[in-house]
């Protein structure tokens, strides 16, 4: 059996198995394999809690006894999760140092479940020693007969009700001095909402065994005296001691409801949490937009894949179906590997599946154009295949290391969101290797043991029809280009500057509802008035034909605003206009909700900044050594000169942004990030392929060429494959744009723009950099006679050639045609004269 006998069964086993556990995963026979939907698609909840770090509780300085507390923390919160009624996949995890992300999907009642997962629960019980009781009548404060719903303590002159805590500790209870007798960690983890039986509800307690004790000892010695249980500092109820309680059993009562005295045995048995919380971050999606939203995504996504099979098969014919098949494979494979992790797929995640189909097929177009390439040179087909792949392969790597690159520095700064789209480009940037180094390499080898697929035409190669080379000048016009570029960054940077980006919720705290309509808003004014009643800052944006709209308001005592006043608001609004989604009882609510406090806004404009500052980096750290070809200091040169072009296409992106923001009321937020960082990692893709041909052509260099003409001849041959990369990934994001609706359609258009800049400056810009910089350190004779010069390691001139005069440009070895030439090629490179005779490879 042949090597490729041999991996074409590894293929298929593979294939086999990626669709079993496919169908697996949609049949939803198995709960451990399947596609787990994110809250956006799913709907529910996601909640961003951060630790009280000037609190007594929180270690100032030791980092283990942090971590120890924030898992202490994630586990009591994973445990009130499981409380939840109707929610099955609940998650908690550490972000950061002080940050817990909760996402609850499916969840209906968000207020609800905020308060059960946010609750200190710290229950404790204080002797009350200066509360008149019959044994101690001299007491100084006397408890009305306040009921369940408050207390009132009065010492004659004072009046404290129960419900000023503060007053209460201090005055009352006699905290800090007077410590609690019990805490909830005396308590065992079977606490049970009950009816006692004044019909009222209560909560039986059990202590554990250190509890019972202490417990029994107390209300032995304190008959008649007085007992609080508080609650987060809160007093829930004051009974008095009528007997000693020897059984280690407890009743709590003081509760407006059987369901509030519920929540309370849920939060005790799942125990107090070791630090308070705040909401950081708040986001609340209908199931039923995000079920619309998943419907459209998975559309465009097979447009999309259809769109680029069917360029793939009309630009290369057997090639380009050969490489629509491993298509297939490859999008199957990546779908298996997330359904057997477990990975939860959020629609940004869907995205990144559906842009990484139009990147896997790069490197087939890669590959391609070298097959051509070695074809056309007279080389066997199974000989082109492998030379091709093998000559491919550098170019491949360099540009899918670069989005690699990227993408991990989107998983370590970026919310869950912006993670979510970077772990699934990163796989499947890893999985489109192995499709087309392996999968598109075995079935083209496969091909060749079949004559009837042999025929030249089908591979776009025909001696009936030679093609003439691309011989663009580039390089001696690029002060053109550098103006048309500094043209466009001037506008871009004075639109930054004049009209700055428009902050999303997620870089501007405050709270944003998506509210739809049932019929269409005639203008903003129409609903501004409700809003401006309620919150005097405002803003308002009408989306989807003036159905929706998008309201961001900031609170009067703190930006973001509670889910009690979303729900007003959206209740005023139903008034006058009616709401288009109501709950099962006909309470009107938004399509989605969001809110952010200053501190995680202020973490995120961080990270944002910290991301894009290292992507950078690492580009240029990565292109140095990989392009060091004539020393460390070349390859710096590369890299810099390809991370001018990635900035002047961020510059480009924001400076769009900048101007649709102001007319047009886009919004940069965390997504905008990811997809400017997306373009850092994805259009570099195109101007590696560029200097990949430059590194190969300085080691086969012509004889008397100089430096500007390698990089013209070089961008000449790699014109197309730019051209094609760039087309299948645009098509792809085209798909989205069009059909995959509204959610993230902005940040799909700022990876389109990107992406068409970036090709831009691939071809125009980041090349001519290099050669503007080389030739800046030639001597002022040399740059006048466009001399080429090579030194050695200590800077000895070793050649010093002139400009080569202008010949018929002759083939070279690998078939293509170089844009000038010094001398005519030697006899046995001539070209060959078209007979009009078909052939077979």
């Amino acid at each position: 059996m042949s090597k490729y006998n041999k991996l074409a069964l590894v293929i298929l086993v593979l294939v086999v198995a990626a669709a079993w556990i496919c169908y697996t995963a949609f049949s939803g026979t198995s709960d451990n394999i399947k596609i787990r939907k994110g809250l956006d698609i799913a709907g529910g909840m996601r909640v961003v809690l951060q630790a009280d770090r000037n609190s007594a509780d929180w270690p100032k300085t030791d980092v283990q006894a942090q971590r120890d507390l924030m898992d202490k923390a994630t586990s009591t919160i994973e445990k009130r999760i499981g409380g939840l009624k109707g929610v099955s996949e609940g998650k908690a995890f550490i972000q950061g140092a002080d940050k817990i992300v909760v996402e609850i999907p499916g969840i209906k009642d968000s207020d609800k479940a905020l308060d059960t997962i946010s609750n200190t629960a710290q229950l404790e019980f204080y002797y009350l020693k200066d509360v008149q009781s019959a044994s101690n009548p001299g007491g100084r404060w006397k408890i009305s007969d306040g009921g369940q719903d408050e207390y009132v303590f009065s010492d004659g002159e004072t009046e404290i009700y129960s419900g000023d805590k503060e007053k209460v500790m201090k005055e009352v209870v006699g905290a800090p001095a007077n410590k609690p007798i019990l805490t909830g960690k005396d308590l065992m983890p079977n606490s049970r909402q009950a009816i006692s039986n004044k019909t009222q509800p209560v909560v039986e307690v059990q202590f554990n065994k250190e509890g019972r004790v202490i417990f029994k000892e107390f209300t032995k010695k304190h008959v008649g005296d007085t007992l609080a249980i508080f609650l987060n500092k809160e007093l829930l109820t004051a009974p008095t001691i009528n007997e000693p309680i020897l059984n280690g059993e407890a009743q709590i009562s003081g509760f407006k409801d059987l369901e509030e005295a519920k929540n309370l045995a849920n939060l005790l048995n799942s125990g107090a949490l070791p630090i308070s919380f705040e909401v950081g971050s708040q986001e609340s999606v209908d199931p039923t937009i995000g079920g619309d939203a998943f419907s459209k995504t998975v559309k465009a996504g097979a447009i999309g894949l259809l769109v680029v099979i069917l360029f793939m098969i009309f630009i290369y014919r057997l090639p380009g179906f050969i490489a629509s098949l491993a298509l297939c494979i490859y999008t199957m494979l990546v779908i298996a590997i997330f359904a057997a992790l477990g990975v939860t797929m959020s629609l940004s995640g869907i995205g990144a599946l559906i842009i990484s189909i139009g990147m896997a097929v790069d490197a087939n177009i890669l590959i391609f154009e070298r097959l051509k390439e070695e074809l056309k040179a007279g080389r066997t087909l199974s000989s082109a295949i492998d030379t091709g792949f093998k000559r491919a392969f550098t170019a491949i790597l360099d540009s899918n290391v670069s989005t690699c690159i990227t993408c991990l520095l989107l998983i370590q700064f970026g919310s869950p969101a912006v993670q979510s789209f970077a772990v699934t480009l990163l796989v499947g940037t890893l999985v489109s290797m192995f499709s087309a180094i392996t999968v598109t390499r075995t079935l083209l080898h496969l091909t060749v043991n079949f004559e009837g697929l042999q025929k030249p035409e089908l591979f776009c190669v025909s001696d009936s029809k030679p093609t003439a080379p691309f011989n663009f000048v580039f390089v001696d016009n690029r002060t053109i280009y550098y103006a048309i570029s500094g043209i466009v960054m001037a506008c871009c940077i004075a639109a930054l500057l004049v009209w700055k980006l428009n902050p999303g919720i997620e870089f501007k705290p405050g709270t944003e509802l998506k509210v739809s309509f049932k019929q269409s808003i005639a203008s903003v004014q129409d609903i501004k008035g409700i809003v401006d009643g309620l919150y005097e800052k405002n803003q308002i944006q009408l989306a989807n034909g003036s159905k929706t709209a998008i309201i961001k308001v900031t609170g009067k005592d703190q930006p973001n605003i509670s889910t009690k006043d979303q729900d007003a608001l959206v209740a005023a609004l139903n008034d006058k206009y009616e709401v288009a989604r109501t709950t099962d009882d006909g309470k009107p609510i938004a399509d989605q909700a969001n809110s952010v406090n200053p501190s995680v806004s202020k973490e995120l404009v961080h990270n944002a900044l910290i991301a894009v500052f290292f992507a950078c980096i690492a580009i240029i750290l990565y292109l140095a050594i990989r392009f060091a070809i004539g020393g460390a200091l070349d390859g710096v040169k590369y890299g810099v000169c390809a991370v001018i072009a990635l900035i002047h296409d961020a510059l480009f992106v924001m400076g769009l942004f900048a101007i649709l923001g102001k007319f047009l009321g886009w919004q940069v937020n965390s997504l905008f990030v990811t997809a400017v960082l997306t373009v850092i990692g994805v259009s570099v893709n195109d101007t590696i392929v560029s200097f990949d041909r430059i590194r190969e052509n300085l080691r086969h260099r012509l004889k008397g060429e100089n430096f500007s003409q390698l990089v013209n001849r070089s961008l000449n041959q790699t014109l197309t494959r730019s051209i094609y990369t760039s087309v299948t990934t645009l098509l792809t994001i085209a798909s989205l744009i069009i059909f995959g609706g509204l959610m993230l359609r902005q940040f799909y258009w700022t990876i389109f723009a990107g992406l068409a800049v970036g090709t831009y400056s691939s071809i125009f810009l980041a090349s001519q950099l290099v050669v503007s910089w080389y030739n800046a350190g030639l001597s002022k004779k040399d740059r006048a006679l466009n001399r080429v010069v090579v030194k050695d390691k200590e800077g000895k001139v070793l050649v010093s050639a002139p400009k080569p005069q202008e010949t018929e440009a002759p083939e070279e070895e690998d078939g293509s045609s170089p844009a000038a030439a010094p001398e005519k090629a030697p006899a046995a490179k001539a070209k060959k004269k078209n007979t009009g005779r078909k052939r077979r490879f």
